[in-house]
């Protein structure tokens, strides 16, 4: 995957267009709005060679017409990265890139839209950046927590930590359970700050949640992707989204027709069930039927998240 950042004067549509259909000729999918590029291949035979010999034509042709409308394309800004499984990278040879004049070489971890992204999707290298800028502005906060009440410490908390924490969340659907206890950690370090209890006075962390009522983390990631379905199925969602998941439909007539179900597609690896095809109608058949039925977004929500707290903090209900 390579990600290509440019440098447009003006990113009307019908350069938009253009770009996707140069793009479209060799690559699986070109978002020139983001200036990524992406192919796909299998690790065997020449299908690798075959491929970067693909995405250096694309990339080419694409840089040649932007010269003629005087645009640019910053050649040495371009990134280059690998993904698969352990497996699947172990089997390729990762040739490099070249972009111009510029040999480009495959890296391990890249930036998409705040998002670090690394070549196994385990995405360890973001969760290590969120709770690296996360743990700065905790400790600037604990300096200042003696002079502020929890009201004006809680709105601070959310202003520096919450937003990092809960920014682009839903990709982190399947991470492995030590980047969870990371975060999962760190919201909780945030919440005695709030409170100011300390782990000698109160060592249960999920109490201290459940009165502030937050969500933990893992209820967080499930409850945003489960909104984001519903803006798929009512048309308030980007079009890709939306035709990602589709409505379960059974053969014949069955009580579970018209229960508001999706279709769960099948998928043998764990990688290929953090995708949003499988993860947003596995979250979605699992909520309550009445949830599933309310149209109106504001009382969607409400009813989610009632549904997420007493699932996190039913020993205390």
């Amino acid at each position: 995957m390579a990600y290509m950042y440019t440098v447009l004067d003006g990113k009307s549509s019908k350069i938009l267009l253009r770009l996707r259909r140069l793009a479209s000729e060799f690559v699986y999918v070109y978002e020139p709005a983001e200036g990524r590029v992406c192919l796909t291949f299998r690790p065997v035979g020449d299908s690798e060679l075959g491929a970067v010999t693909n995405l250096e034509n694309c990339i080419a042709d694409i840089r040649a017409w932007l010269a003629t409308n005087w645009l640019k394309l910053n050649d040495d800004k371009t990134e280059l990265m690998y993904l698969g499984s352990r497996q699947q990278l172990a089997k390729c040879h990762k040739p490099d890139v070249t972009v111009g004049q510029h040999n480009i070489p495959n890296v391990t971890s890249v930036r998409n839209l705040g998002v670090m992204l690394d070549s196994r999707l385990s995405f360890t290298v973001h969760v290590n950046k969120v709770c690296k800028t996360g743990y700065f502005h905790l400790r600037r906060i604990r300096a200042i927590r003696p002079y502020l009440d929890q009201g004006s410490t809680t709105i601070l908390i959310h202003a520096f930590i919450s937003s990092h924490l809960d920014y682009c969340n839903s990709v982190m659907y399947g991470i492995s359970a030590a980047n969870l206890s990371k975060l999962q950690h760190f919201q909780n370090s945030a919440a005695r700050i709030v409170t100011g209890t300390s782990y000698l006075n109160n060592p249960d962390s999920l109490s201290i949640l459940f009165s502030l009522h937050w969500l933990p983390v893992m209820y967080r990631i499930l409850f945003e992707i489960s909104v984001l379905v519903h803006k798929c199925l009512s048309g308030n969602a980007l079009s890709y989204l939306s035709d990602s998941i589709s409505r379960y439909c059974p053969a014949r007539t069955l009580r579970s027709t018209s229960a508001n179900l999706l279709q769960v597609p099948r998928c043998r690896t764990e990688m290929g069930k953090k995708r949003f095809g499988y993860s947003g109608p596995s979250i979605w058949n699992s909520l309550p039927p009445d949830t599933r039925g309310i149209e109106d977004l504001s009382k969607f929500k409400s009813s989610d998240k009632t549904f997420y707290f007493k699932l996190a903090f039913s020993k205390y209900l």
